[in-house]
């Protein structure tokens, strides 16, 4: 690593401009269908919702799972990649009859009508297991986490947290993923501007085990006009202790400090105050994890229409707790009862911390 005074900006700024290149030209070529199929279907077709309904197991919070065994790629059938990106779409099914939702307790199930029509991921249940459990590993007990804390469990609360859009998503995971390649820095969010770029960012900085750390979220316009998306995206970075950084500059997260998480994108695209799930990225491990709909904000200045909702299992109880640590101190509103309804806020039990960011911004 060069020391502060060897450091070529012309080299930097060339570097931005070829990164931010390679973004637009993936999402374009995304966009346009080069290489590109979902579930099986040629590169004009749209899918079809699947039939039915999968009835989960009651026992799903009372299971658990450790985080080795959710290190698994997107579970979506049919996904092909294209360079860094690929396009997915969840499992759907046309609902008609009542469903039998996740249950949290050993009690009788709880079943609610939905809407005729409507259309609601089916998740497989094992899945829905990684996505709920936790493993205390310092401890080394199972902990059993409290519902609001998971997708499944908001969801059995009776929020509706999973979206059934097709998305594009950058596959981190990777080694093909270029952008591992040069980490990130204040520089980056500069050029993505310039390149027809319109997104919010929050940088919350931290310290754990004496390493440096950053977790980085934007949200809102990766193009306009007729071809644009929108999205979201959430990325770990950290520092070597022992090397010289200039201005902003952070790693991309090496493979020993990817974390388990998912994520889901609400949207009010109608201006009506209702934020609807475009979305949702399953719970698996990830340095970046990213997803993006078509669509084209009303002003895309402005990125409060959408909301970012993640959860994040992290390494043990001190890491969770500097982030959540670093979330407050960014304007975040710590709750003790989490609600995707309530923007800006998060909860932290143990090693797992969920949010949702609206309006804070750099």
């Amino acid at each position: 690593m060069k020391s502060k005074n060897d450091i070529n900006i012309p080299l930097i700024a060339a570097a931005v401009v070829f990164v931010g290149l390679i973004a637009v030209v993936a999402v374009l070529g995304i966009k346009a269908g080069s290489n590109a199929r979902i579930r099986g279907k040629t590169e004009d077709t749209t899918t079809t919702a699947e039939s039915t309904v999968e009835t989960e197991s009651s026992s799903l919070f009372e299971e658990s799972t450790s985080s080795d065994e959710s290190q698994s790629e997107e579970a979506e059938s049919g996904t092909v990649y294209t360079g860094t990106l690929a396009t997915a779409v969840p499992k759907t099914s046309i609902v008609e009859k009542t469903v039998t939702k996740l249950q949290t307790t050993a009690a009788a199930v709880v079943s609610t009508t939905v809407m005729n029509g409507a259309e609601v991921p089916v998740y497989e249940e094992e899945d829905l297991k990684k996505s709920s459990a936790n493993k205390d590993t310092t401890a080394g007990t199972n902990v059993k986490l409290s519902a609001d804390m998971t997708f499944a469990g908001l969801y059995t609360k009776g929020y509706d947290v999973y979206g059934p859009k097709s998305f594009i998503y950058n596959d981190d995971t990777s080694p093909n993923c270029t952008q591992r390649k040069f980490g990130y820095n204040k520089f980056y969010d500069f050029g993505a501007n310039l390149i027809d770029f319109s997104i919010d960012t929050v940088r919350v900085k931290f310290t754990y085990a004496g390493k440096p750390y950053m977790i980085q979220m934007w949200k809102g316009q990766y193009i306009s006009g007729d071809i644009g998306t929108v999205g979201g995206e959430v990325g770990i970075y950290t520092r070597d202790p022992q090397k010289a950084y200039t201005a902003s500059h952070y790693d991309c997260a090496a493979e020993s400090d990817w974390l388990d998480c998912e994520m889901t994108i609400f949207w009010d695209d109608d201006g009506d105050g209702v934020y609807t799930p475009q979305f949702t990225r399953k719970y698996s491990t990830h340095w970046w994890e990213t997803g993006y709909v078509d669509g084209q904000l009303k002003n895309k200045r402005d990125s409060s229409p959408l909301r970012l909702m993640q959860r994040i299992t992290f390494k043990d109880e001190a890491q969770a707790a500097a982030f959540e640590s670093g979330l407050v101190s960014k304007g975040f509103k710590s709750v003790s009862e989490f609600s995707p309804n309530v923007p800006d806020s998060v909860k932290r039990q143990g090693r797992d911390v969920i949010y949702i960011w609206q309006y804070i911004k750099e």
